[in-house]
């Protein structure tokens, strides 16, 4: 466990925030917690289903992104920090909110060549956020 500098006196006073892998946004968390004098005890699952169930089974602070189906069906809340500030992030100080990232589609090279009516069908087809949460949350549920 890192603890905070606003809660290293108490200990016991701060929420836990678990991360995964090695250690995803461990860095970045811990620099948020200093500038923002948050009361965070941040730790790492050793695998990536420890991280999963540490934090379902706990209830406690975790890092996710979207879309990503392991939390979908608890409805987690993120936390807002000051807008992204590109100047200082290019530079290692991590104060404020990551960059948001556009999702974009991917085809085989070749697929307008061999199945012009798929790339075309595949061109126009988008989801928002809300619709592949919904399709996750579904898949979860009834998996």
């Amino acid at each position: 466990w890192w603890i905070a500098p606003s809660c290293r006196h108490d200990p016991e006073k701060c929420v836990p925030l678990i991360s995964g892998g090695d250690g995803w946004a461990v860095d970045y968390f811990m620099q948020l917690a200093f500038h923002h004098k948050l009361p965070l005890a941040i730790a790492v699952g050793k695998t990536s289903a420890d991280w999963a169930g540490l934090c379902l089974e706990h209830q406690v602070a975790q890092y996710w992104w979207q879309p990503e189906i392991s939390f979908i069906h608890v409805d987690p809340a993120k936390v807002v920090f000051p807008t992204y500030n590109d100047k200082e992030q290019s530079i290692g100080i991590y104060k404020t909110d990551v960059d948001r990232l556009t999702l974009i589609k991917y085809v085989y090279n070749d697929l307008k060549a061999v199945a012009k009516g798929v790339y075309s069908f595949l061109k126009r087809m988008a989801f928002s956020m809300e619709a592949v949460e919904t399709m996750l949350k579904d898949k979860k549920l009834n998996a």
